[in-house]
């Protein structure tokens, strides 16, 4: 398919794209910490504590949020560090010109360190807000089902009150004032 394609050009574009993956990274790197100095996600907490405050986390969400970082922080310390000290270890005692190469990708694996981590962080809150909507929702389902369903439907109050007998009654007032950002007064 393509002829003229040779061992230069292969190694050219892995450095480029190497060296391209670097600087994006950088780049994204520098904005997230310009963002979160200079307050840029103030709107975005202020509307995760008015989530707390609305519909606190629950133990059992707070034991899956646990769970879930663990769960990811040691997969990828499993797969990613074994893997990288193995490469570093077959580099150092494999090139004639070590300490430079080692360095060089011992940086770049450092980097992908810090990397996984600002990701880790990002998927950990995106949890925290899919925890937090779900509550929301199933609160919301709970309060559809009880005034709504069975005031059309009175008949199905017999079937509808079995699922929470049990359960105990909800400390939870949920007041909605149309405005999360406005402050409290």
């Amino acid at each position: 398919m393509v002829d003229d394609w040779s061992d230069v050009l292969s190694t050219s574009l892995t450095v480029l794209q190497s060296r391209v993956v670097a600087i994006a990274s950088v780049i994204s790197r520098g904005i997230v910490l310009h963002n979160a100095y200079f307050n840029k996600y103030q709107k975005y907490r202020t509307t995760l504590e008015s989530f707390s405050i609305y519909s606190p986390m629950t133990a059992a969400v707070w034991s899956r949020y646990k769970l879930y970082s663990v769960v990811t922080v040691s997969l990828c310390l499993t797969f990613m560090l074994p893997t990288n000290f193995v490469k570093l270890y077959n580099m150092y005692y494999k090139q004639t010109d070590r300490s430079l190469l080692v360095t060089h990708f011992f940086f770049f694996y450092l980097q992908n360190f810090s990397m996984y981590l600002i990701e880790n962080d990002f998927a950990n809150r995106c949890f925290v807000v899919y925890a937090t909507f779900r509550d929301i929702n199933d609160d919301l389902n709970r309060l559809k089902t009880e005034h709504i369903d069975l005031g059309k439907f009175p008949f199905l109050r017999k079937a509808a009150d079995d699922p929470w007998s049990n359960a105990a009654p909800s400390s939870r007032v949920v007041v909605y004032d149309k405005d999360f950002y406005c402050p409290r007064g």
